[in-house]
């Protein structure tokens, strides 16, 4: 990340050790493989605490070495050499995010410039703190600038540090800086421990400045032990062998934790990231020393050279895996890996040749670089800008008394007539209206492909599954085995739901990291009571179904044994259906006033439920599907997607919402192949079990283990 490299021409003169560069390839290969989904590496975020207890080490070490021969600490100097390392892969970084977020086919989130201002200014992770998401936005691409809260908390401790450690060194010497340092660590470890005794603190804790610093800390401290006027203390042969041997033991740990500690488990501030930051301590201890055998081994000549461009691999490595996906290549596992790696690494080798350490190596006076920098800043926020569609630029008017091309009318389309007086507006026939984020394109109408109806004329048998045959379903399945530490996820829902349950088992069945429940019924809606109808046929709910809001029911009582941690519902179709209660006059659809308060009234009971039992909700919208070749008696069903996601869902509190339509409607059209699987609806509606486990692998598993692990949703590297 931002490290100074050992060997820079600073004031401190620190010679290059290889073996600290080569621990920090190590800790940027540990991100990698966890933002890259690679199982057994759910605590690979701990290679950010690497990174900061080596930058804590260094910088302070170069502080003291800088002191120790000039009698003082320069802070312009040292600031004006952190802007020359920093500054101009983080500039580069913006038209990388500029061009991701034009090309991607989700929409970037709403608060996507004021991440970017946020990440120019260094204050990145207090903007993802306070920073309120909206439902649209869940639907949307994650933020590219996600991942510099770790680096807005390493320039904040750039900024007050040095200050600090120049005035108590004057004071206090080296001996109060120490005590100083240690009391800080203590406090600091404190402060995650009580933010994080509430879930709803808890990523205040994970990205906050004063919960994180004891990280740094350790690493300054550590400096102040070990580093003399010449550098570090070189230790004897015997003194050497021991620290070897906790060294071993120290990466032992850290590869312990790695493979147990996810991101958001409540133990990283237990204890967990203290651990890991004293452990990478012990092992920068014996990496200094040249003839460790410690120091040896990480200097490796690939662990170095990854190292050397560490910092750009982690700044360019999130927007590059966001561009790169599935999706957009048509790979997936270990190629779709290997392909964002490669990109990662082609582009951090570029920028550190061509632009970090030309410009690090350069004479910048203060003023000019700080005016460079301000204008290069402003015109990569207003990059992000122009692609995100919060700004645009100047166009050509249409001259006076010349007509605007009129757009082509679309047949068929619903929009909504204003509000007045808190009705829900009227529905009637116009052109297509701009729909909102999140919610399923009007242009769904042509969901069914032509093709796929002229080869079924004269099929108009529902699916089986959407009543739910003759099975008993009372009964729930057995408890899957669950590895220890393991994310407990829960799959409930229709026989959609079911499908995508049975892909995540599959998909889990792998993986030591979670474990995966499916407790999904075909034909049962989550919304309770009344009568159904599809068409003209009627069909009442199984006495089943309700089993989630009923403490003594076999399924109920399976799941508290289970104790999810993650729910995901996905009952879309079965919510699209005609409903009428006991105390309702006539049938009523998704689009009606009274249907649609009741429905999320049903969906807001779910929720309370879970979240009750401690789990966070993810609930997936309802798909597109071919309505032409199955549900020949309907002939809005479309329309009624887009109801169901446009004004139902958003309506939901506290949940995550999963974009199962933008997922497998590609372009708001329906499609049988679904993440690269053809033919993987055959019915219109229900998925392939290659399908299912494309989708559990590609995108919902990946998605439940980011929700698990964080109260935000938000990344953990």
């Amino acid at each position: 990340m931002q490290q100074q490299r050992e060997g820079e021409a600073t004031g401190g003169r620190l010679r290059h050790v290889p073996a600290l560069d080569g621990l920090r390839g190590l800790a940027v290969a540990l991100v990698l493989l966890y933002h890259g989904g690679i199982a057994h590496f759910a605590g690979g975020h701990l290679g950010v605490t690497m990174f900061f207890t080596l930058s804590g080490f260094l910088i302070t070490s170069l502080l003291l070495l800088e002191r120790q021969r000039t009698g003082r600490i320069s802070l312009r100097s040292f600031w004006a050499r952190r802007a020359r390392r920093l500054v101009p892969a983080l500039l580069l970084c913006f038209p990388l995010v500029a061009l991701v977020v034009k090309l991607s086919p989700q929409p970037p989130g709403h608060g996507l410039t004021g991440d970017a201002v946020a990440a120019a200014l260094w204050v990145a992770n207090w903007r993802f703190i306070f920073e309120h998401h909206t439902y649209a936005d869940l639907f949307s691409m994650p933020s590219p600038f996600q991942h510099f809260w770790s680096l807005a908390v390493e320039e904040q401790y750039y900024l007050v540090f040095p200050v600090v450690a120049a005035v108590v060194l004057a004071r206090r010497g080296r001996r109060g800086l120490a005590l100083l340092v240690g009391q800080l660590i203590i406090v600091s470890a404190a402060v995650g421990v009580l933010l994080a005794h509430h879930a709803y603190t808890l990523s205040r804790a994970y990205y906050g400045t004063d919960s994180r610093i004891a990280e740094i800390l350790v690493g300054a401290l550590l400096a102040l032990l070990v580093v003399r006027s010449t550098g570090p203390r070189e230790l004897g042969s015997r003194a050497r062998v021991a620290l070897d041997a906790a060294a071993v033991a120290g990466l032992a740990v850290l590869a312990l934790l790695v493979t147990s500690l996810p991101y958001g488990d409540v133990r990283l501030f237990r204890g967990g990231l203290l651990l890991a930051a004293v452990a990478t301590a012990v092992v920068i201890a014996a990496a200094v020393q040249p003839r460790s055998i410690v120091a040896r081994a990480l200097s490796f000549a690939p662990l170095v050279r990854l190292g050397v461009i560490s910092y750009g691999v982690y700044l360019f490595h999130w927007p590059l895996f966001l561009a790169i996906t599935a999706r957009s290549t048509g790979t997936s596992g270990a190629a779709l890996f290997g392909l964002r790696v490669g990109a990662t690494l082609v582009l951090a080798t570029a920028s550190y040749v061509l632009v970090e350490a030309p410009v690090r190596r350069g004479r910048l006076r203060a003023a000019p670089a700080l005016a460079t920098w301000a204008g290069a800043a402003v015109a990569g926020v207003t990059a992000v800008a122009l692609a995100a569609g919060v700004i645009s630029l100047p166009h050509v008017t249409t001259p006076v008394g010349e007509p605007a091309a009129a757009a082509p009318a679309q047949s068929g389309t619903t929009a909504a007539l204003p509000a007045v007086a808190g009705k829900r507006p009227l529905k009637h026939k116009t052109t297509v209206p701009a729909r909102p984020t999140g919610s399923a394109p009007a242009t769904a109408s042509a969901a069914a492909s032509p093709s796929r109806a002229a080869r079924h004329p004269h099929k108009t048998a529902v699916p089986t599954a959407l009543f739910g045959g003759s099975q008993d379903y009372t009964t729930p399945p057995p408890l899957p085995n669950v590895p220890a530490g393991a994310l407990r996820v829960l799959m409930v829902g229709d026989s959609v739901g079911s499908n995508l349950g049975n892909g995540l088992v599959s998909w889990a069945s792998g993986r030591t990291d979670v474990a995966a429940y499916n407790l999904a019924i075909p034909a049962c809606s989550i919304s309770r009571g009344g009568d159904r109808r599809i068409g003209d046929i009627d069909f009442a709910l199984k006495s089943w179904c309700p089993w989630w809001s009923d403490t003594s029911s076999p399924r109920y009582l399976a799941m508290k044994q289970f104790a999810p941690q993650v729910v995901i519902v996905e009952d879309g179709i079965n919510a699209l259906f005609d409903r009428r209660l006991d105390t309702w006059s006539d049938w009523e659809e998704p689009g009606n006033l009274q249907f649609d308060d009741w429905m999320v009234s049903e969906y807001q009971a779910f929720v309370s439920t879970f979240r009750n039992l401690g789990a966070k909700v993810i609930v997936a919208n309802a798909p597109c599907g071919d309505w032409q070749q199955t549900f020949t008696m309907i002939s809005d069903g479309p329309q009624r997607v887009q109801d169901l996601n446009g004004i139902d869902y958003p309506r939901i509190a506290g949940v995550t919402a999963a974009d199962f339509y933008s997922e497998v409607c590609p372009n708001g059209r329906y499609s049988d192949t679904v993440d690269g699987v053809p033919n993987a609806r055959p019915d219109g509606f229900h998925f392939t079990p290659d399908a299912s486990e494309a989708l559990a692998r590609d995108w919902l598993g990946p998605l439940a283990l980011r929700v698990g692990t964080s109260s935000l949703g938000g990344l953990g590297g």
